[in-house]
């Protein structure tokens, strides 16, 4: 049986609750907080029975937009107490007192026996800029291990499926949820037991038991009464899939910098990047305070797909005529 994930995308509460309508950032063990409150429906991955499939920020063919209410709406679109064949919503719930927050680097026995008991872990990880090819530049069997010269982009989380050891090095078999396009048919070898200084997957890792009996009627208890922890897995200064400070100074942003601004209708020549910010997506999306050399401040935003290509034309949010020097 397959779950919602798009009901916890949607409706799952505010950015700092684990959820929040689009994507726009949250944490593993609010997650699982909310399921043990909640639940979560079971779904096709079609929208013409069961409940809502996972769109990975695209509305599956068929499917109404996803809707930006928030948390406690009954209309929320990811939240439907009826699925679309008009059948009532069944919600299958995690045990409160089975959730687990353990540790990759130091409990890897225990994390190994829970993949082999129950199939997978949640995990959080730093998204780098050579990540989402690091498979098609050193092919399937390579554990990523280094990040080092490429762009932070910000917080993700993923499932851990497997562990192994490949060409000498021992992994944890990652699954992302950008498809199966991604890394080897959408999973990738990620170092194990590196320790989470190398800042290749972080330490925390969450689990917990589900509850077998199902509940038809929709329990909606108040987020607030959740206990919602503020301490994120992924990294201390990022919300995973929120929005995260680059390094204005890497030359990584300063190329893609001055590729938004050459694309967009800001008149003048690129000068200084003063801020990048970055949203891990499939791909990530970027917004660039930009100074141009004729004098002018624009913030323009971009979505980029995995290789840094375009997924959209840049959009200019503000362009601001900067005071000239007094001479």
């Amino acid at each position: 049986m397959q779950l919602s994930p798009q009901s916890l995308v949607s409706c799952g509460g505010t950015e700092k609750q684990g959820g929040g309508g689009t994507c726009i950032g949250g944490a593993s063990l609010n997650a699982l907080k909310i399921m043990a409150s909640r639940g979560l429906q079971s779904c096709t991955n079609e929208c013409t029975s069961g409940c809502e499939p996972y769109g990975s920020g695209q509305v599956p063919s068929g499917c109404k937009p996803y809707n930006t209410y928030g948390p406690n709406h009954d209309n929320c679109h990811g939240c439907d107490k009826q699925c679309h064949d008009g059948t009532k919503a069944t919600f299958y719930k995690v045990e409160a007192s089975s959730i687990v927050q353990g540790k990759l680097d130091s409990e890897e026995e225990k994390i190994m026996a829970e993949i082999e008991a129950h199939g997978s872990v949640a995990g959080g990880l730093v998204v780098y800029g050579n990540w989402a090819n690091w498979v098609k530049a050193h092919g399937p069997n390579a554990v990523y291990d280094s990040h080092e010269g490429s762009k932070k982009l910000g917080a993700h989380m993923i499932k851990i499926i497997g562990f192994g050891v490949s060409e000498g090095k021992k992994y944890w078999l990652v699954q992302n949820s950008w498809g199966s396009g991604f890394g080897d048919h959408g999973t990738i070898k990620m170092l194990r037991g590196g320790g989470v200084a190398k800042g290749i997957i972080g330490d925390n890792s969450f689990y917990a038991t589900p509850v077998l009996k199902s509940t038809s009627d929709f329990q909606n208890t108040s987020l607030a009464e959740l206990e919602i922890d503020h301490s994120f897995s992924a990294a201390d200064d990022v919300v995973t899939g929120g929005w995260s400070d680059g390094d204005p100074k890497h030359p990584e942003w300063h190329s893609l910098a001055r590729q938004v601004l050459a694309s967009s209708n800001v008149f003048g020549e690129f000068d200084n990047l003063e801020r990048v910010e970055s949203q891990v997506v499939a791909g990530f999306n970027a917004r660039f305070t930009i100074v141009t050399k004729e004098g002018t401040r624009a913030v323009i935003w971009c979505a980029f797909g995995p290789e840094d290509e375009f997924k959209s034309a840049p959009l200019v949010e503000s362009v601001v005529e900067l005071m000239s020097a007094v001479v």
